[in-house]
């Protein structure tokens, strides 16, 4: 469902336009929901949907996204992506 997500993203979005996303979880767990997240497929599946990362972060505490709720820290990404022209 993941790559439908990423064609529908590239659908909604114009050119030109931001996606912001919220990565979670990023971990090496295997089960779910919720569904363990890489960052490397998940930049993969969406630069081949026509976006360009512009920014890429791991929420670190004491960061600038420091704001994660405590079962969650260190297992969430920032990420905002540019819509090809």
């Amino acid at each position: 469902m993941r790559g439908a997500w990423a064609s529908r993203m590239s659908e909604v979005i114009k050119p030109g336009g931001k996606l912001v996303t919220l990565l979670f979880p990023v971990d090496k767990f295997a089960g779910g929901p919720p569904y363990a997240l890489d960052v490397d497929d998940v930049r993969a599946l969406i630069t081949s949907a026509g976006f360009t990362e512009t920014f890429l972060e791991a929420v670190a505490a004491g960061g600038r996204y420091s704001e994660s709720i405590k079962p969650r820290q260190g297992r969430e990404w920032v990420g905002v992506w540019a819509r090809s022209q």
